[in-house]
């Protein structure tokens, strides 16, 4: 995925309803200023692992028994 170092209104304005906020126009502004830190930040999450490799997908809570634990 490459990211853009800069984004437009409309584009921003979906991503921020998409994530259920109502930006007002002037916070519309400082996201659209923030982007050009935020999109190399994006583009250095690594996307080609396996999902297996997700630490919550091998999460086995029953091999914790609570014994040893400070209660």
């Amino acid at each position: 995925m490459h990211a853009e170092a800069f984004a437009r209104p409309d584009d921003l304005r979906i991503l921020a309803a998409h994530a259920g906020l109502s930006l007002t126009p002037e916070h519309l502004a400082e996201l659209a200023d923030a982007w050009r830190y935020i999109a190399p930040m994006l583009a250095r999450i690594p996307r080609d692992r396996p999902y297996a490799d997700e630490a919550a997908h091998t999460f086995v809570p029953a091999s914790f028994d609570g014994k040893g634990m400070a209660r």
